[in-house]
């Protein structure tokens, strides 16, 4: 299965995986086939798809103010000064570039 849309609905983020739906609560950053990426306070959240359900992936990434977040293909890019540092579809480190 995958994940087949995400979208903001008020202050929570409603998830097709399959035929079920799930609502988290957060704004939604985007998402990929494997995971969503939600922001809910100061932290990040990663969700993926296993076995036809959307969980946590047990990596949070945490924030420190108004970091610009966006999507950067596959990839979550958070803004830090004159860096971008990316987390791919599991929440782990993904390098840097410029921004």
């Amino acid at each position: 299965m995958a994940i087949k849309e995400a979208k903001q609905s008020g202050s929570s983020v409603l998830v097709k995986c399959g035929n079920s739906t799930q609502q988290f609560s957060g704004t939604l950053i985007g998402y990929t086939s494997n995971a969503v990426f939600i922001q809910n306070g100061r932290n990040l959240h990663v969700f993926v798809e296993r076995n036809g359900s959307v969980v946590t992936s047990g990596k949070n990434i945490p924030l420190s103010g108004n970091e610009d977040i966006r999507m950067y293909g596959n990839q979550v890019g958070i803004k830090k000064g004159s860096t971008i540092h990316l987390y791919d579809e599991n929440g782990k480190p993904a390098g840097t570039r410029p921004a």
